[in-house]
Parts: structure tokens; sequence; C-alpha cells
């Protein structure tokens, strides 16, 4: 009997593993050897919710740039350039490596593998866009190389009109024992910047206002289309 129930307990735990891969960790980027990967954060990418991370993630770039974290900025072969306001932050910090992929997964056919492994790299924080594509294909490559993977809802986004939380577009995959800061201010120590602080370029605030106005078009419809 004590055998059978401790049979049970060892299942409950499994299952658990397996159904909730996240655990929530705002202290997680205190850990040693943590590089950040911030991907294709380029103004070509129409995804809705991108505008919404830009300030959490110049949080995670200051606290980079703080603590001489690497920072492996990861591009999409095509789409451009990193978005300016982000690219500004980026030219304070002193390791910074540009990684441009042709794939979703950012370890197929380049170097960030070998570029990890020169910084002794063990942690990996990962920000970007989507969440359920590009962010999630990257971190399955980083678990294949045996890389704890950590990234939050604060920094990731999908486009919001599919609006998955981290969870729902990770639920299904192949991703276990998954690391979650939802609080980048405690995580960081560093205060994310108001609105209003970020000074954005003329282009992308034309095409913030275009994005916004389609939105809400796409909002009102929605219930016309039962959608």
């Amino acid at each position: 009997m004590r055998g059978f129930f401790v049979l049970t307990i060892y299942g409950y735990v499994i299952l658990s593993f397996k159904t909730n891969p996240m655990l929530i960790d705002n202290s997680a980027l205190r850990r040693k050897n943590l590089a950040v990967l911030i991907i294709d954060m380029q103004p070509k990418f129409q995804t809705s919710g991108m505008h919404d991370i830009i300030p959490a993630q110049i949080a995670v770039i200051r606290f980079c740039a703080k603590n001489s974290i690497p920072l492996f900025v990861v591009t999409y072969d095509g789409y451009g350039k990193i978005i300016p306001v982000l690219d500004k932050e980026i030219k304070a910090v002193k390791h910074v490596v540009f990684i441009e992929k042709a794939y979703d997964n950012a370890f197929d056919d380049t170097h960030l593998y070998r570029h990890l492994k020169k910084f002794r790299s063990k942690n990996l924080f990962l920000m970007g866009i989507n969440t359920g594509a590009c962010v999630l294909a990257t971190a399955l490559g980083a678990q294949k190389h045996k890389y704890r993977v950590i990234t939050g809802p604060q920094v990731t986004a999908d486009n919001r009109y599919i609006p998955y939380t981290l969870e729902e577009s990770w639920r299904n995959s192949a991703m276990r024992n998954v690391t979650i800061i939802n609080d980048i201010e405690f995580a960081t120590q560093i205060p994310i910047p108001h609105e209003k602080e970020i000074i954005y370029s003329w282009s992308y605030r034309i095409e913030k206002t275009i994005d916004t106005m389609i939105e809400a078009i796409f909002c009102r419809l929605r219930p016309f289309f039962n959608l």
C-alpha cells in the first residue's frame, strides 16, 4: 500500500511537470552565464503586439549594459534592421552579437551556438516576436543544445488579433522546464520607461497609428463575423 502511494505521488509530479512546465522565478536574470536574445524586432514584421513590449525590452537591454551581459540581436533575413529605438539602446551594451537567420529557429544555419559557447552561456533569456513561432522555435533549439530557457510575457508578443498568452502558445510544444519572469522591473531592478519617455522615429509612429486604426476597425467588425 505504501509503495502504491509513493508511485501515485510520483506519477502526479511527473504529470504536473508535463502539463505545467513553466516555473515563475523573477530572480532568474541573476543567474551566472546569462545571455539575452532579442528576436525579430524588425518594423517590417506586421505584429500589432510589438509596440507593447518595447518598454520592458528597453529595461532588459539597459540591464545588459549595466551588468556586461552579452546581447544577441537576432533578425530575420529580408525584413530589415531592428527597430531604431531599440538599436539606440543596444549601442550602450558592451557585448553585442548580430545574428541573421533564414529560419524561425535562430540556431538553424547560423553561428549563434558558436558565439554562445565563447561567452560560456548556460542560461538564455529570450524576448521578441512571435511568441508561438520564432521565439518558440529558438527556445526549442536552445533546449536541444541543453540551455536553460528563460522568457516572459512582458517581452514577447504575438499578433493581438490572435491573443494567445505565452503559456497557451507553448502548451502543446515540446518545450519543458521553462522559467518565466512576469515582473521585468523587479527582475532587472531597472525602471521600465514610460511610453512618453521613449523617442520613436516618425516612420514607426506612422506605422503604429495605422496599425491602431486597423485594429480598431477589426474589433468593431468582429461581432458581425463571429470572430
